[in-house]
């Protein structure tokens, strides 16, 4: 490990600020590493499920995003002559979520530069959101806490341990918060699970406008009727199922 620094006058006021209670979650500096490792494994992989289905982040006092939920609640068999295609109808509902923890941390954090993530594909500017010269920016805007946590272990260890106890608990606010976009995303996994299953079809990347239909497959097979399942229902899933056979 490189040779860490001494404490300076911004490390003494975070070591200070730090509560015992807090300092006791981490027990001593190699354990402290441990956990915070840890944390941001699992955070990234959250972050890196929800990313993609943000829709627009605006730039402001929140920092706040619209994150894309899908889901298929219907599918129709539609026969037309010799042929029977089978189409699923998008329903898409957007919630605002705030990004702040993503965006800023707190001061006693902030005795190391700040690095930031490139922004996810797809991520649309803020409109009317413009750099100093007044043009339109190209920001990045969410904080890489992996780089932040690495850049730390050069620090000298009494101000590395007080460190660590305010970057772990920073970062399980950052959990608490993608674990709630998480869940909210995923409430009908279990739907789309089933269309990719039964169709052999990947849902994942691509975005559907609400109310969209969804070719699933067509078969060559002689047929004028159309019949629909409501595949939220695990009921009329077998029942699908049993109309494939």
């Amino acid at each position: 490990m490189a040779k860490r620094k001494s404490p300076s006058s911004g490390s003494r006021r975070l070591k200070q600020s730090i509560s015992a209670t807090d300092r006791s979650a981490v027990e001593d500096v190699e354990r402290g590493i441990q956990l915070v490792r840890a944390i941001l494994t699992v955070n990234n992989e959250i972050w890196d499920r929800c990313k993609a289905s943000m829709d627009y982040f605006q730039r402001g006092g929140t920092d706040t995003t619209n994150f894309r939920q899908l889901n298929f609640e219907k599918i129709t068999a539609r026969g037309s002559g010799h042929s029977v295609t089978f189409l699923a109808t998008a329903i898409v509902r957007l919630k605002q979520f705030s990004l702040s923890l993503l965006c800023s941390c707190p001061d006693d954090l902030a005795i190391l530069p700040l690095q930031y993530l490139p922004n996810p594909a797809g991520f649309r500017n803020p409109a009317g959101f413009r750099d100093s010269l007044g043009k339109v920016a190209d920001s990045k805007y969410f904080i890489d806490y992996e780089a932040l946590f690495e850049s730390s272990l050069i620090l000298h260890e009494d101000v590395l341990m007080p460190f660590l106890v305010a970057l772990k608990k920073h970062l399980e606010s950052v959990q608490v918060l993608l674990g709630e976009i998480d869940e909210w995303l995923m409430e009908h996994r279990a739907t789309l699970e089933f269309i990719e299953k039964t169709f052999s079809f990947s849902l994942q990347g691509a975005k559907y406008a609400n109310h969209s239909n969804l070719t699933l497959r067509t078969y060559q097979e002689t047929s004028v009727c159309t019949v629909s399942f409501s595949i939220s229902k695990e009921s009329e899933r077998t029942r699908l199922v049993k109309f494939l056979d």
